[in-house]
Parts: structure tokens; sequence; C-alpha cells
């Protein structure tokens, strides 16, 4: 067997991570046994019980580990000078949002666009905010702008608005727009924006496919009263997750989209540049790629904003410890850079925030192709010696032999925790704090590969498929902050055991454009693996991320397994909490034995705050949100004319 090389990451952090602190790091589980998981190929069949995933022993307690880093952080900021009034020179809210790469410009509705940096730079101007709040069990609260009840014998969730909102030309917000956001996620033509709403809770609405197929003018599920103030959802199924923002909940201006075409709307000026919400901020002006200006919108039904305005602004991530450090913003939409953290951790003018996140990344395989005809991911044929990924024991090998630890030590100052499942601590109730996941074992990844047939080449550095031909591995990875070291230190780690993975076009990627490719399937066939991140946000369902008619499943998996516990998930017998506990249990051990992907992170980000604003919570509730944003961002105001510098 081959002498395994250096870790690359120390050589190429030396001078430059030194710092390198491992606050908050744990030791993982022992690794898990995987001998006669798969007794020959082609078998995908999991054995029964979870031994072979999930080892005996003590279970790493993640949310202890979270929880403990988390603790060491406030979660609030309050400035109680006295702030300035509206009018008053400076009292613009600056905040940045960090990307590699320009706004794709999508920032009418979320209903047409796709990325989270167009989501973060809109967010102020509820555009696309929920008629519902939010709760602390993280599912659909009844403190907000709409309130539900739930009958689930009748299967129809009744939605009431009780509080008087406007769009900001001054018409009125309803629930008819609601109905209008389901017409276009369902109309036959919304394939042509992307697709990304029309998933498995929207496809269970009473009606929806006959009007998807073209056989009646409307939906007959939803059912709307003549003041356009209540309306009935009514499903052939109603599982739980539902209320746990499972269905689609942010309403779009039915009369500022009148006469524009379903297929037209992402290039529409009502999606790009003539944004109407029914926030707090008010666009006025966009300077494409790069920022968006907002003004105060006084006719927020909350109350008026404190700040005559808003300035979102992309940034590089580089540049965000010194933009905060010199005020040149209020606050950050995302999490400052954690490996220069140590170097800025004593900063004067700001204070920083914990936020636990539920986000979490991984490295997918690509183990089929989107069926755009029948709307289903199709995999290619299991254990093909031409894919050596499409076998679930080169998958298996391939995680064990990713050092994850390290990474999260020397980029991640110990802010990262080396993820287990894909549901993260952000759903504790649901989380299977039980499994391993894929400890760093570079022994075992060996031994697997020898065993199913993947062999050192004589003389070369790398092993051959179960053909006996050499063969590597194409990575997609986006540019983005420090994502150049995480890539190059994965790519050693499979080198290491004989793996070998080069990236794509020899570069890293853009993050739109990669996006795009990876959804729409453009690549050809050539990239192998690629690095993803989803933000779960408050439904723990992943459905609409991994299920089969998911085109977001950018894995390509379908395995009928997995389907299965979605369909459970998506049952009557969901509402009942030990049986849905268990199927998120099941779901959890199924994609650890089927590797479909290989889990990198669970986060906590830190969120830097200027000591100017008066108020900032990073936590999750009622008592914050009572309506459908994250944060009442009407209530922060500016001490100082300008934020603050160090």
């Amino acid at each position: 067997m081959k002498a395994f090389k250096k870790f690359l990451l120390p050589a190429v952090l030396v001078g430059v991570m030194a710092f390198a602190a491992a606050c908050g790091n744990r030791d993982d589980d022992p690794p898990a046994d995987d001998n006669n998981v798969v007794t020959q190929p082609g078998d995908t069949t999991p054995p029964t019980g979870g031994d072979t995933v999930t080892p005996e022993g003590p279970a790493f307690d993640p949310l202890a580990a979270m929880n403990e880093t988390l603790a060491r952080y406030p979660q609030e900021h309050r400035n109680n000078d006295p702030i300035l009034q509206r009018g008053d020179h400076g009292n613009i809210l600056r905040i940045g949002v960090p990307s590699e790469s320009p706004m794709a410009g999508l920032l009418g509705s979320t209903v047409i666009g796709t990325t989270a940096i167009d989501t973060n730079m809109a967010s102020l101007s509820g555009a696309s905010w929920s008629l519902f709040s939010s709760n602390e069990g993280r599912a659909f609260g009844n403190t907000g702008v709409a309130r539900y009840t739930v009958n689930p014998n009748e299967m129809y969730i009744e939605i009431t608005m009780v509080e008087n909102p406007v769009w900001h030309d001054g018409v009125p917000v309803t629930l008819d727009d609601l109905v209008f956001a389901y017409e276009v996620i369902a109309h036959p033509d919304y394939g042509h924006t992307g697709g990304i709403r029309w998933t498995a809770p929207i496809q269970t609405i009473r009606g929806i496919w006959d009007y998807r197929n073209g056989d009646a003018d409307h939906i007959s599920g939803l059912v709307l009263s003549a003041d356009q103030r209540t309306l009935r959802i009514y499903f052939e199924e109603l599982p739980m997750s539902h209320i746990a923002f499972g269905i689609w909940s942010a309403p779009m201006p039915r009369h500022h989209f009148e006469g524009v075409a379903v297929r037209d709307m992402a290039d529409s000026a009502q999606i790009r540049s003539d944004i109407l919400g029914w926030g707090p901020f008010r666009v006025n002006n966009i300077v494409p790629g790069e920022a968006v200006h907002m003004v105060a919108f006084d006719d927020f039904f909350d109350g008026a904003p404190l700040v005559d305005g808003v300035v979102m602004e992309i940034i590089s991530t580089a540049m965000i410890p010194e933009a905060m450090a010199n005020g040149y913003f209020d606050t950050i939409f995302g999490g400052f850079p954690l490996d220069q953290y140590p170097y800025y951790s004593d900063l004067q003018n700001v204070t920083f925030l914990g936020s636990l996140m539920g986000n979490y990344t991984f490295i997918g395989f690509r183990l089929g192709l989107w069926d755009a005809e029948n709307s289903v991911n199709v995999m290619h044929p299991q254990n093909d010696p031409d894919r050596p990924v499409t076998d679930v024991r080169f998958r298996r090998a391939m995680a064990y032999a990713v050092n994850q630890d390290l990474i999260n030590e020397h980029i991640f100052s110990g802010f990262r925790f080396a993820a287990t499942s894909i549901v993260t601590p952000f759903h504790p109730m649901y989380l299977d704090a039980s499994l391993s996941g894929f400890p760093f074992d570079p022994d075992r990844a060996n031994e697997i590969l020898d065993e199913a047939g993947f062999n050192w080449a004589s003389g070369a550095d790398f092993r051959t498929n179960q053909s006996g031909d050499p063969f590597t591995l194409i990575l997609a990875f986006n540019e983005a902050g420090t994502n150049h070291l995480i890539a190059a230190q994965k790519m050693q780690d499979w080198a290491d055991i004989g793996v070998h993975v080069e990236l794509l076009d020899g570069r890293m990627q853009e993050f739109v454009a990669m996006t795009d490719m990876l959804h729409a399937d453009t690549d050809g066939g050539e990239v192998d693996l690629f690095f993803g991140a989803w933000v779960p946000g408050f439904n723990p369902n992943p459905v609409s991320r991994w299920g089969p008619t998911a085109q977001n499943n950018r894995a390509r998996f379908n395995f009928p397994d997995i389907n299965a516990v979605f369909d459970n998930l998506n049952s009557m017998e969901a509402w009942d909490y030990d049986f849905r506990v268990a199927q998120y249990h099941e779901l959890q051990y199924l994609i650890n034995y089927h590797v479909p992907m290989i889990l990198n992170n669970w986060r906590i980000d830190l969120v830097p705050v200027n000591n100017r604003m008066s108020w900032q919570d990073t936590r999750p509730s009622d008592e914050v949100t009572r309506w459908g944003a994250a944060f009442p961002w009407h209530q922060v105001g500016l001490t100082a004319p300008a934020p603050l510098s160090r």
C-alpha cells in the first residue's frame, strides 16, 4: 500500500494561520465497522438495526459541544444611548452581504429567485416574507400577520389575515396574493424559472396537478373568502411537516405581475428592478450586482422605521474584518470569517453575537441525472466500473478519508463541528445524536477500497477502477472565502488513499454559474463531486432538497428506502410525535448508509454588530419576530451619525 502523503493544510497555513485554535473541538466516536455492510456489488439493502453505521459505546453529543461554544458569546446586543431622529445626518443602516460573486438580481420574489445572496439583498423589503411568524419550536407561529388553524381529519389549513399590511404601492396585501404565488409555482411554464419551489408539499394540494396539466383554470384546493382575508388550503395528505414551514407562505403581488407571463418572470422588471414588498424598507435604487439602496416605508403595518434607510452592499469575505474594524458597516448578513476572528476578537467598536445556524455543508456525489420531462431524479446504474462514485463502498471510503476536524480547527477556529447527520442541532428534537457519521479513518478507507477492488496501479500514485483502468474524479467547488484551502485539503486527503481528484476546469468555480450548471445538469456528466450547502431554516423535512422529485437534489439520488421515509413523514401518521421522531432517525440512518453525500460541518456563526446599533438579536423566537421576518429591523435605531471605528 502506498505511504500516506503529509497533510496539505498545515503547510498551506504556516505563517498565515499560526493562531489556529481548537476551541470547541471534540473527539469523534470510534469508527463504525463497515464489515459486510455491502456483501455483494449492487447490494444496497440496509441491514436491520444501526450497528453497521452506528457503533456501540458513548455517543458524541453535538448539542452539548455546540451549546458550550455558543454560551461563550451573547446573543443580544443593546445600546441604550439616545438614537438619531429621522432626517438626522447619517441615519442610514449599512449592511454587508459576504459574497465572492455578484448578486444575480432576482430580488422581487423568492418564488422566482434562487440564491441566498439575492434573498439577503432584498430581505428588508419584505418582498418574500412569510405571512406567519416563527416560534421557538421552529414551526409556523401564530403571532404573525396571518394566523392559522389545522384540521387534520378534513385535511385543510385555514389561514386568516389579522393585520393590515400594504404593498409599497399602497395596495393591501391579501391572501389572493398567496393564491397567486401558488398559481405561479404550479404553472406548467414555471420550470423555465428554475422551478425551485415546486416541491412535494405543494404537490399535495388538491387540484394542483389538474391546474399544472392544463385541465383546470384554478386550483380547486385553494378556497378563498370573498374579502380575500381567509383561505382554506385542502390537501390530499396533510402531514405535520406542512406547518413546519413545509408549505409556501410568502405572498406575491398579483396586481404587480399582471400581464407578465410566468416563463418571462425571471427577466421581468418586477423581479429585477421594480421591486414591490411589504416590509419596513422600500427599494429605491439598485446597483446591478453590487448594492441595493432602500428608504423607510412609513406605512409599514408594525410602525415606521427608526432609520431613514438601508444600504445593502456585496463585500468580499476577505474584506469583512477590516470593513467592520474601520466602521464601514453596521453589521453583516452572514457570519464573520472565522479564520480571521482571533485577530479581531478584541475590537472595541464591535460586539460579536453567537448564532446557532441550521446550515450544513457537504460534498455531494453525482449519482444520476434530472429527468425534466417527468420531474424526477434518475440514478445511473449502481456499481458501474466507469463511475466509481456509483459504488457505495467507494463513497464510504471517500467519507472516511476526510479529516474534517483538521479543517474545523485550522480554518474555522473551532466554530464548526463535523456533521454526523443532515438533521442539524437547530432541530434537537429530531436529531439522532447517536450517529457517529464517518470520523477520519484513512486505514479503514484503504481497507474498504482494497476489498472493493480499487487496486493500486503498479508504480503509480493512484488506484485504478475495478476494471483496472486509471480514473480521475472531477470536483466542482465554488470560490468563496477559504474554500480554496478546504478544497485543497480534501483533495489531498483523497490522494492519500489513492483517489485522484481534480477541480473542474482546474479552478474554483463562480458560485452562481456553478449552481446553475448543477441544477440544470449542463456539466455533460463531467462532474463527479460537488461542494454544496443548505440552509434548511425552520423546516427539518429535507424532501424539497433531497426528495426523488426535487431538482434541488443535485446529487440526483433516488433510493426507494429513503423515499419510503419521505412518504412516511408526509403521511397522517406523522402527526404522532413518536412516529415522526422515529422516521427522522430512520432517514438520518439511511442517508449515512447510502452516503449520497459526505457531510462536512454544522456551524455556529459570529455576527459582528457595530456598537452604534441600538439592538440586534440572533435568537429565533416569537418574542423577537412576532411576524414573518427573522428580526424586526424597523425597531433598530442608530446612536451615532456613522458606524464606530476601532
